[in-house]
């Protein structure tokens, strides 16, 4: 479970949070997240880049619906006698394919304002094809290093992955939706997820979810060290320490690129994040080091054919 440049990263408040999304508005915002800079609450998105990232065709009615789930107030609960409610998006604009999303203050705190955060696989999001199963996929990560949840009662659950209703109080129609959820994971995944169910009484009534616990040996001294200090990015802060201990650069070439890109074969959004890491490239720094700070500082995803473009 290595922290790669294809990770997500959002605020544990909005993990566990109830939210009422379909499948296609959980992957609107993972890749709306690496998107994201620390500089504004502000993003874009390209309907045509949209589509050949999901691999579903959209149109305006499509995206206005999915707008409309995510600017409803998501639930953030300890108990039945504390809960808060709260909008994570401000507004949402369509202008011919052209998508600006505008974040409320609770919405940057989700996002960017990271102190404890939760980060997951964009490409396992992007994978799946029950929304049960990406709110679960969130919840482990958040307990990775331990390599099991807390006990969870099922009526939590079923608010926690939106499956309350008639159809769902039945235990064995909801153990159906989970075991699909878990074999949907571990399908995509190397987490080897199962769990284990408790009884009060004579009925199910909790969930404890198992499954392959983080390595700590794949977290790096510098990033340990911000973990420990709790600093509010620990990644940025991780990057900040490296670049500190760095007494020279060191140029490393990516991987071979079989042809090389364009401009058009960017989108304009990248080709902005593109132009803003050029200085470190006629700095001579190398690939990892311009990708890290794309990753860390920009949410963005530095691949080794902008390098290739960049270049020259």
């Amino acid at each position: 479970m290595e922290i790669t440049q294809k990770d997500v990263f959002q605020s544990h408040l909005l993990t566990h949070s109830r939210r009422k999304w379909e499948l296609l508005d959980f992957k609107i915002v993972a890749l709306l997240c690496i998107q994201l800079t620390v500089d504004t609450n502000l993003c874009h998105l390209n309907k045509s880049d949209l589509e050949a990232q999901l691999g579903v065709d959209l149109n305006g009615d499509r995206i206005k619906e999915s707008a409309k789930r995510l600017m409803q107030e998501v639930e953030i609960r300890n108990t039945e006698e504390k809960w808060e409610l709260a909008n994570v998006f401000e507004k949402f604009t369509y202008d011919q394919g052209e998508i600006s999303i505008k974040l409320t203050s609770f919405g940057k705190e989700c996002f960017l304002d990271l102190k404890n955060y939760t980060a997951y696989n964009l490409d396992a999001i992007l994978k799946f094809k029950s929304k049960h199963t990406a709110p679960i996929f969130q919840l482990i990560q958040t307990w990775k290093k331990v390599g099991q949840t807390r006990k969870m009662s099922l009526t939590d659950l079923r608010a926690y992955i939106d499956a309350e209703g008639v159809r769902y109080d039945r235990f064995n129609m909801l153990r159906i939706l989970i075991d699909d959820a878990v074999a949907e994971i571990n399908r995509i995944s190397k987490l080897n997820l199962s769990y284990e169910l408790f009884k009060t009484g004579r009925k199910f009534s909790h969930i404890q979810f198992k499954f392959n616990k983080y390595q700590q040996k794949e977290i790096s001294p510098e990033l340990q060290t911000a973990i420990d200090q709790q600093a509010d990015n620990p990644h940025a802060y991780a990057q900040s320490l490296k670049n500190k201990q760095k007494t020279e650069t060191v140029y490393t070439a990516p991987k071979s690129v079989k042809t090389k890109p364009s401009q058009g074969d960017f989108s304009n959004n990248e080709l902005r994040h593109m132009e803003i890491l050029k200085p470190m490239i006629d700095e001579g720094q190398s690939f990892e080091a311009v990708q890290a700070v794309a990753r860390e500082r920009y949410k963005f995803i530095f691949t080794e054919e902008m390098w290739t473009y960049l270049v020259g």
